[in-house]
Order: structure tokens, then C-alpha cells, then sequence
């Protein structure tokens, strides 16, 4: 979770390693290929004794204070995507991440087998036992078979996360307290992802973004 600004983190041989293999092998999958995708992650913001707004990068804990988490959503397969983005109680836990993967599953008025591809790192709540069972169980949404470590850069609900700190920035936003900044935070998802082909064209970046990641050798960009 918060898994914010990875650029400044060092990685690891192996993790670039399995960034080139990835790249190799989906850099020739095409801009819809990455559309028809629902991209989730968590994060948690964080307010200072001033009311600015940051990304807490530490580690998770039961409490946190002065701090938001939240799980989010970003898609477009069909000129009309699934957004969302929901507060976390504590932490995010099996049945928490389980009840938002219902709610976009409820988003979706067609049962088409097949038709929600969900895209989630390895955050070990994703792959929890319960949450494997539930997926097991459902024929609309299925999850996308293998997303590389260490690649927050080319997760794009985390760019999502980035641009609601730049308008919290540009607004001069201030908030003393959860409440507010569940709030602000609400409310800057929306001005952000309900931008004329800001979803669409924040996925289509993928596709270029895999060659730079061949290129440099799994270095992040």
C-alpha cells in the first residue's frame, strides 16, 4: 500500500529482471489490449500539522494517524469506465478489498462472462486465500494473469494518486482533520478522472511505457 514515488526506492537485479521479461512479452499488445483492463491499488494520505497533503510511505500498521487509506479503480473499456475509489477502514484487509471487487462487479450492467480483467500488483491482500476463493467463484471478472514487482511507475491508478497531490498543490488545499480529507480526497478523484480522455489516455500510456522499461534494461522511468 502507499506504494508512492517507487522511482525514489532502489530496485532490486531480479525485480528488473522480471520488469524486461513482462515488457518482452506484452510491448507488442496494442493500446486496447490495456483499455479493456480495470487497474486497482491502495494508498494512504497523510496531513501535517500545517494541513498539507502528502503520500505516506511507512510501513502499515492497525493505526495511523492523521491519514486517509483508500482503494481505487480506473478502466475504460467501452468509452465509459469503472472509477472508483473507496475508503479504507485501518488497513485494507481480505473482506474490504473482496467488497470493492463486488462493487465493480455491480458497476457492469451485461454478465458477460470474462468481461471485467481486473490488473493488481502482489500486495499480499490480493492474493489472500479468501480473495482467490471469491474470484474462483465469479464468471464476469477474472484477474490478469501476471503484473511485474516494483512497477508502480507503469500502474496507472498510481499516476491517479500523483495528479490529486498536484491539485491538492495547486488549490493550496489544507484539511485538519480525516474527515476533511476524505473529502478532498473524493472530491479530487473526481475533478482528475472525469477529465475529457484523461483515463484513456493515462492507460494508453502502458503500451510505450513497456518499451522504455525493455530499453533501459528494467530500470524505472
Amino acid at each position: 500500500m502507499s506504494k508512492h514515488n517507487l522511482s525514489q526506492w532502489p530496485i532490486s537485479i531480479p525485480h528488473k529482471q522480471e520488469r524486461v521479461k513482462f515488457a518482452l512479452q506484452f510491448v507488442e499488445k496494442e493500446i486496447p489490449f490495456w483499455l479493456g483492463k480495470v487497474y486497482i491499488d491502495e494508498h494512504r494520505f497523510r496531513f501535517n500539522t500545517k494541513g498539507v497533503v502528502s503520500s505516506y510511505t511507512g510501513t502499515e500498521r492497525t493505526s495511523i494517524p492523521h491519514s486517509v487509506g483508500v482503494v481505487a479503480c480506473i478502466s475504460q473499456p467501452f468509452n465509459k469506465g469503472c472509477n472508483l475509489i473507496r475508503q479504507v477502514e485501518t488497513r485494507i484487509d481480505s473482506q474490504q478489498y473482496t467488497s470493492f471487487l463486488m462493487e465493480i462487479v455491480s458497476s457492469y450492467p451485461t454478465v458477460i462472462p470474462g468481461l471485467i480483467s481486473i490488473v493488481h500488483d502482489k500486495y499480499p491482500v490480493h492474493n489472500s486465500t479468501k480473495v482467490k476463493s471469491w474470484l474462483d467463484g465469479q464468471q464476469i471478472m477474472s484477474v490478469f494473469s501476471y503484473w511485474p514487482p516494483a512497477s508502480g511507475d507503469l500502474m496507472p491508478i498510481e499516476t491517479v494518486f500523483l495528479d490529486i497531490l498536484k491539485e491538492f498543490d495547486e488549490h493550496e488545499t489544507r484539511v485538519h482533520s480525516v474527515k476533511a480529507l476524505w473529502e478532498e480526497i473524493q472530491n479530487a478523484f473526481a475533478a482528475v478522472t472525469e477529465k475529457e480522455d484523461y483515463v484513456k489516455n493515462l492507460i494508453s500510456k502502458i503500451f510505450p511505457n513497456l518499451r522504455k522499461i525493455a530499453e533501459s534494461n528494467g530500470e524505472m522511468f
